[in-house]
């Protein structure tokens, strides 16, 4: 069994040991799924504190076409914490949240907004679970977030959980009982893609607007978003076939 790394904690995390596991995730995901794409993730910059937003830190990842090295997109490497958060008062105001019924455990005086829905622009977004941190032990490939919507755009009234991204809390957990050396989730492990939004084979759009959601507590967990602002982005055809929507596995 490896020891254990310095992460440092949810409320004070150690970005350098941080990021140098995330190299170590793109170096895979390059090997792997972007590879038999036809596309390769660039080098980026070390993981940011962002103590303006309603998650911890963050760095983007920038995506090209492997034919001709043309930048097709960016990826944004998100590191969360418990009761983090990517909503924001845009969409729907703070005045419209205090008027929300929302799910106990999820309402936090500062950054309230954190819950809150966006409006999606793009026609999809891909989601990437590059992996979760707990006890010094790193597990790549599993995460557990909730994607958080309203029941109606126009006049919401609830907020509720659409789906998970990655797995649901007590298959996660039980996950993260055994050490990543003895699991599935050790160093070369890629992850599932998922789609936050997008449109099913019926032609329904899902996911839109949403919020994403840590529920779960005493881990930190780095997951990327990648927008895909084009149905022309070649992007659009190589991930229209990500997990549509839900959670990619069941116990």
């Amino acid at each position: 069994m490896s020891r254990p790394k310095n992460y440092g904690r949810p409320e004070n995390p150690n970005l350098d040991t941080i990021t140098a596991e995330l190299t170590g995730a793109v170096k895979n995901m390059n090997e792997w799924i972007f590879k038999y794409a036809g596309f390769y993730l660039g080098e980026f910059q070390k993981m940011s504190l962002t103590p303006n937003k309603p998650n911890t830190a963050r760095t983007v990842i920038p995506v090209h076409n492997k034919e001709d090295d043309a930048k097709v997109g960016d990826i944004y490497a998100i590191l969360f914490a418990p009761g983090d958060g990517t909503g924001d008062a845009n969409t729907y105001s703070l005045k419209d949240l205090e008027n929300l019924e929302v799910p106990p455990g999820h309402a936090y005086q500062k950054m309230p907004e954190r819950i809150l829905p966006r409006k999606k622009i793009c026609p999809m977004e891909l989601f990437i679970p590059f992996f979760s941190i707990k006890m010094g032990r790193a597990y790549h490939g599993l995460v557990s977030l909730e994607e958080l919507t309203v029941d109606n755009a126009d006049k919401p009234k609830k907020l509720l959980k659409l789906f998970d991204l990655g797995y649901d809390i007590p298959e996660y957990q039980k996950e993260l009982r055994v050490p990543p050396s003895e699991s599935d989730h050790g160093p070369n492990t890629v992850g599932w893609l998922q789609l936050t939004t997008g449109y099913k084979r019926n032609g329904e759009r899902f996911g839109d607007p949403h919020a994403i959601f840590d529920n779960v507590p005493e881990t930190m967990q780095v997951v990327g978003f990648l927008s895909i602002n084009t149905v022309k982005n070649p992007l659009a055809k190589a991930f229209d076939r990500a997990e549509v929507p839900g959670k990619p596995h069941s116990s």
